[in-house]
């Protein structure tokens, strides 16, 4: 099982993504590998939810992190 970037999806994994156009975060507490509809058990964050998802749909925390995020607010080289 994999997040929509191809990274491993791991139990423990703090992930974030967006569900029904709701943004969701949580970690996760059960991997399903023989599951092809919601292969991984996600705790949301703050509020407890017992669903379960597909790995991706979502991204690592850590991937999020990582990559560089873009102000909209602000112009950008092509705009100014």
């Amino acid at each position: 099982m994999h997040y929509k970037n191809g990274r491993e999806a791991k139990v423990g994994d703090k992930v974030v993504g967006i569900i029904n156009g709701v943004p969701k975060a949580g970690i996760v507490a059960q991997t399903l590998p023989a599951s092809d509809a919601c292969n991984i058990a996600i705790v949301p964050l703050p509020e407890y939810l017992s669903c379960s998802w597909q790995s991706k749909d979502f991204l690592h925390a850590d991937d999020i992190a990582a990559s560089a995020i873009v102000d909209s607010t602000q112009p950008t080289k092509e705009s100014a």
